[in-house]
């Protein structure tokens, strides 16, 4: 089962900001699944202030990746 994928994109930055978002979520799911993660519910990517913040849940449990 694929986690639910979430995008907080400042309109600003448009459809590139959110293209960005989406690369780097799915690198980063794919990266989880490569070290064996798995009941991921959700991956999270937030562009703030020319910064990436990514989380992710599993097991009811957020991790983040700065």
């Amino acid at each position: 089962m694929k986690p639910e994928f979430i995008y907080k994109v400042p309109a600003e930055l448009g459809t590139e900001g959110q293209a960005t978002a989406e690369r780097e979520a799915k690198t980063l799911y794919s990266e989880l699944l490569d070290k064996g993660a798995r009941n991921m519910t959700e991956i999270k990517v937030e562009l703030r202030d020319s910064d990436i913040v990514s989380s992710w849940v599993i097991d009811g449990e957020r991790y983040y990746n700065n």
